[in-house]
């Protein structure tokens, strides 16, 4: 088994251009066929190139191709089941029969694994390239429980490897689990980690080995961004920068958002404080002996047992009406240096401002004393402040440390609103500061917790290698925290993230500005939505794939109507949501029934919006057949694998739907919209039926949304700016930190005065996004392999989409959808684009709910 060292390898000059001729794919097709019994897919390229559905966008038209040219950055875009995913994995497989390195983009893990199956049948040398964690679930998730007792070797030999070291353990009776061998962890000292001596030749590492050897890299957008490869540990994406020539993004528009988030995390501290407490529990039940073992455990420990009174502290200072209404903390994400400065404004002495500063920056201790007669004395009493603010419902201590500090700094009178939210300053760097004690706390355990490992991530992961190369955060790299009802929420912002996928090949230029990264090809059917923050890719579209003409006949004859029914899901207050969903869900079966007893009706889609949603409606829905007296099965689809596999199905095995006795599946959207082909044997769509019984939207307010909203709409107006590189930086800055509150702001007014008050950016986001999600959600009955099959039924049964009645204040969804899509089609800069992707659906919806 052989090992390659990153540090031998030799960069790349800048990559020519590669052309590849349809003939070539066709060819290359064929040769796949024979090695792997997969002869449709030379089919499908043939009937591309005899019926002209390949084509070069030329400005606002489209011509017929004949070749693919990959230059610096390419997008293809084409409907659901046009054939994009036959013409890039023949383009994989032709590249690395012509000697160029690929790297393949894919949704998931199992995704990944299958791909790497196929490539290796079709004689490509492939590797997969993904997280060592959660192998065992990774495991359940591509394990093809109804065909084999066996993996394909080319996923067993990554998946099911085991642990050389291991082998040599004494006093440990049970084997080292797939996700926790030590490669880079043995520690023959206090907080000192080692690689493995076995690495180079270890199966547990194939991967990071192979992926520098391989001619094709099949990974994830998190494992490109993020992974490190070799025993150099060198980052996978500085690899490819230098040694591979193509990266293809499948579902461009998605990867975006991804890498975005990817680079600005966030998660909710009462979940970490859920998380902790099985475990804490399960410690504070040992004998004593066992307490006295180990010192760092239980120093872990000692520390999660504090996060509850941390929480309860900042929860009870947080609804002390000084401090609840206050602006910067009641409606904005903040940090304590943004506390800070809201209360200078509000007359904060400037002493104890400078006191503050010197303890929150990271560089304080080293600043010069302020010359002041016993300032280090008096910062200690501030200290003792901070250290006493956090120790539950009990304030009394932390309120005397405060006092005295405060009577030392010759301010002893503060007005006491101020001094209220000083007490809340002070307890927000407490918890900050708690949040990194506990992520430091695990390095130094002789086992990994992961009840704490979303923590852990969240503060100790380095992006500094990505820093180097990437674009830094618009608004600044930080770390904040913003309060959500009795949670905060937590979040970090490192780098501009979109900036890996249309800007890969210029993260590294020679001297003279020239790119030198590999070509990039987008591929997806909805990466071109105008108006769309986070899914609205900022390049004009090149190639076009168009569906065969009788698909998109079809689909334009699809059913599109709104069920008229009166009661509202979406927008409803949250203790009402359930029971008036039950309501739209009763209204709904009568259509239900009559779509499932229709000649030639497949299987019926319900949309959600969660998954707790998606196990209610079930429930609901299954009654309602009862009652009528009909043994119709109903499934939900969650997360993970379920107990009663007859009522729920997880989302990893949602395309062996087909199979399932169940007739209707309930679906959160945004766990449904997109990566999924579930059809029967004949390729044909399981569902023919698509219900939305609520309006699938984001999270309102949600810090990640807007964060990647903010890059979209800044990245769309970037060629505005000043060219000089000082300019330039100060005036994004400035303009994305207005754009930023500005958002903030807005988020909190009612969707239905957004057009009324002149807020068309958040109007146009909101249905692009909409128009998206549906058409996405459209696309999984939109896979046709039967031409006598009926076409798609679509139903929007929540008032919502409808609207009030007053048009000042209401958000007529179905109304905006329909000018939005009619703007597409006719007045966009790349019409030709839209009416392939959205023309059929258009037509329908404006058949079906238009009247035209």
């Amino acid at each position: 088994m052989s090992s390659a060292r990153i540090g031998d390898a030799s960069r790349k000059p800048r990559r020519d251009p590669i052309r590849v001729t349809l003939d070539e794919l066709i060819a290359t097709a064929e040769e796949v066929g024979e090695k792997t019994g997969r002869t449709y897919y030379a089919t499908v390229l043939r009937q591309v190139k005899e019926l002209g559905l390949f084509k070069r966008t030329q400005g606002g038209s489209a011509i017929a191709a004949d070749e693919l040219c990959l230059d610096e950055v390419a997008s293809l875009v084409g409907l659901v089941g046009a054939g994009k995913s036959v013409l890039a994995t023949m383009l994989i497989v032709c590249l690395a029969k012509r000697g160029y390195k690929v790297v393949s983009l894919l949704n998931s893990v199992s995704d990944v694994m299958e791909s790497v199956v196929l490539l290796c049948a079709a004689g490509v040398a492939a590797s997969p390239l993904v997280s060592r964690s959660r192998r065992v679930e990774r495991l359940d998730e591509f394990f093809d429980h109804g065909d084999s007792m066996l993996l394909d070797p080319a996923v067993s030999k990554h998946l099911e490897t085991v642990c050389i070291v291991d082998g040599f353990a004494v006093g440990d009776s049970e084997a080292c689990g797939y996700d926790s061998t030590p490669c880079r962890g043995l520690r023959p000292t206090r907080g000192s980690a080692d690689v493995c001596p076995y690495w180079d030749v270890c199966p547990s590492q194939a991967m990071a080995r192979e992926s520098l050897t391989s001619e094709v890299v099949v990974t994830t957008p998190t494992g490109f961004a993020t992974m490190v490869v070799g025993k150099e540990r060198k980052a996978f994406f500085e690899v490819v920068l230098q040694q591979f020539d193509v990266v293809l993004f499948d579902e461009a528009d998605r990867v975006q958002a991804q890498l975005d988030s990817c680079f600005a995390p966030s998660m909710s501290f009462q979940e970490l404080i859920r998380n902790a407490a099985d475990p804490t529990a399960a410690a504070m039940k040992r004998p004593p002996d066992d307490k006295m073992r180990d010192y760092d455990e239980e120093t872990f420990y000692d520390l999660r047992q504090k996060s509850e009174p941390v929480a309860k502290a900042l929860l009870k200072s947080v609804r002390d009406e000084r401090v609840a209404k206050w602006g910067v903390v009641k409606d904005e994400a903040f940090t304590s240096l943004s506390l800070l400065n809201d209360l200078r404004e509000q007359g904060l002495p400037e002493r104890v401002r400078d006191d503050l500063e010197a303890l929150i920056d990271p560089c304080g201790s080293e600043r010069p004393n302020d010359g002041r007669e016993g300032t280090e004395a008096i910062r200690k009493r501030l200290k003792q402040a901070i250290a006493t603010s956090c120790e539950g419902m009990d304030d009394d201590i932390h309120s005397y440390s405060l006092d005295e500090y405060l009577a030392a700094r010759g301010c002893p009178d503060l007005p006491d609103e101020l001094r209220t939210r000083l007490s809340f300053v002070l307890k927000v760097i407490r918890f900050d500061s708690y949040l990194r004690e506990l992520a430091s706390a695990q390095d130094f355990l002789s086992f990994k917790d992961e009840s704490v490992d979303e923590l852990y991530n969240f503060l100790r992961f380095s992006y500094a290698r990505q820093q180097r190369y990437l674009p830094s955060s618009l608004i600044g790299n930080m770390f904040g925290m913003k309060l959500d009802g009795n949670d905060l929420k937590l979040f970090r912002q490192f780098a501009f993230g979109r900036a890996f996928m249309c800007s890969l090949p210029w993260l590294d230029t020679d001297v003279d500005g020239d790119p030198l990264g590999p070509h990039v090809l987008l591929l997806s059917g909805s990466s071109w939505e105008p108006g769309c923050l986070q899914y609205h890719v900022n390049k004009p579209v090149d190639y076009l794939l168009e569906a065969e003409p009788w698909k998109a006949a079809k689909l334009a004859t699809s059913v599109v109507r709104d069920l008229g029914i009166e009661q509202k899901v979406s927008g409803s207050a949250a203790e009402m949501r359930s029971d008036n969903l039950g309501i739209v869900l009763s209204q709904t079966m009568a259509t239900l029934k009559d779509e499932l007893d229709a000649p030639g009706a497949g299987k019926a889609l319900v949309i959600v919006n969660s998954y707790r949603e998606a196990e209610d409606a079930r429930e609901r829905i299954e009654t309602q057949f009862r009652r009528k007296g009909q043994a119709v099965k109903v499934c939900a689809l969650v997360r993970n694998n379920p107990e009663h596999k007859e009522h729920f199905i997880p989302r990893s095995e949602v395309y062996r739907f087909y199979d399932h006795p169940a007739k209707v599946l309930v679906a959160p959207a945004m766990a449904i919209e997109r990566g999924f082909n579930i059809v029967d044997a004949g390729g044909h769509a399981v569902f023919t039926t698509l219900v939305f019984s609520v309006r699938p939207m984001g999270t309102p307010h949600d810090l990640g949304s807007r964060y990647r909203k903010l890059n979209g709409l800044m990245e769309s107006g970037i060629d505005d700016y000043p060219e000089s590189a000082g300019e330039f930086v100060a005036k994004v800055r400035g303009d994305s930190w207005r754009l930023w509150k500005t958002m903030e702001r807005d988020e909190n007014l009612p969707m239905g005065v957004w057009r009324t008050m002149g807020k068309r950016v958040l109007a146009d986001d909101a249905i692009a996004t909409l128009m998206v999600t549906i058409v996405q959600i459209f696309g999984r009955l939109a896979r046709l392999a039967d031409k006598d099959r009926p076409a798609p039924h679509v139903y929007f049964a929540d008032a919502a989409f409808r609207g009030g009645e007053d048009a000042r204040f209401s958000f007529k969804t179905l109304d905006e959808l329909g000018s939005y899509m009619e703007r597409l089609m006719n007045e966009s800069d790349q019409p030709e684009v839209a009416r392939a992707l959205y023309g059929p659906f258009y037509k329908a919806f404006k058949r079906g709910i238009r009247n035209v």
